[in-house]
């Protein structure tokens, strides 16, 4: 194995580890943090039965100084832009890797809610998009990662919400690069909101139990983005406006409302 593919196999996973001994525990945010996210804002029900806990939008510079990039091959080109009165995070990739992480401390109980609102604008082109999966085809429009470090990488575990153009949506599978990194559909072609826009909102926990198969041991050590092309040698591209980690304590599994 090439030097450029073992460090795709740890898939950020070292970087997060080494740093967990620093990493700062971010308290719940107040409920005035509210108003800073119009989008997570609409999620809380009129009781105020969620709490968002951790919030990171991308509407100013200075929205990208928490975070720290890891770079695979090439850079992918992070910046804020503006469109029309909304600015948000765009990813450019030409055959390039590299994604941006942030580093928090959250055990993934079963009340956590991962919500983002994200849109994949250039999807990778692949020679054979549906096959097994396959290093060298390797390249989404728009990941984002939850990182379970351990203190044995080879026994970290990564969720990976992946926007693909040809893979059905709610499938998944193995990452070529380790059985430990599990690459989960939850978008598939264009946006169906106006410009593309989609908002997510996933329980952490319940990903975690039907991707491995057992509740998870180890807390979530960070969190990633990346829109990458490098293995297929093409261009990709996507948008971030929000990422939003809240508690939602109704029973049953249901979205926060």
């Amino acid at each position: 194995m090439s030097r450029q593919q073992r460090i795709r196999l740890l898939l950020l996973i070292l970087v997060f580890e080494s740093a967990l001994a620093s990493a700062l525990y971010f308290k719940a945010a107040p409920p005035a943090a509210v108003n800073l996210l119009p989008s997570a804002a609409r999620l809380l029900p009129e009781a105020q039965q969620s709490l968002i806990w951790k919030s990171f939008t991308f509407a100013e510079p200075q929205s990208l100084a928490q975070w720290e990039e890891k770079v695979f091959k090439g850079k992918t080109w992070y910046r804020i832009v503006q469109e029309g009165g909304a600015r948000f995070l765009r990813a450019t990739s030409r055959n390039a890797a590299s994604g941006l992480y942030l580093k928090l401390t959250r055990q993934a109980t079963p009340d956590l809610w991962l919500s983002w609102r994200w849109r994949a604008r250039q999807f990778p082109k692949k020679t054979d998009p549906t096959g097994p999966p396959s290093r060298n085809q390797d390249d989404y429009a728009a990941r984002l990662y939850v990182i379970f470090p351990a203190s044995n990488f080879f026994k970290s575990d990564v969720i990976e919400y992946i926007w693909d153009d040809r893979l059905p949506e709610d499938s998944f599978r193995d990452s070529p690069f380790s059985e430990r990194v599990k690459l989960f559909v939850v978008q598939n072609g264009p946006g169906e909101e106006p410009e593309g826009w989609t908002l997510e909102q996933r329980n952490v926990y319940e990903d975690y139990v039907r991707l491995f198969g057992k509740p998870p041991k180890h807390d979530i050590g960070a969190l990633a983005i990346m829109s990458d092309a490098d293995n297929t040698e093409t261009s990709a591209e996507c948008d971030f406006q929000e990422i939003t980690l809240l508690i939602q304590p109704k029973k049953g599994g249901q979205k926060p409302t």
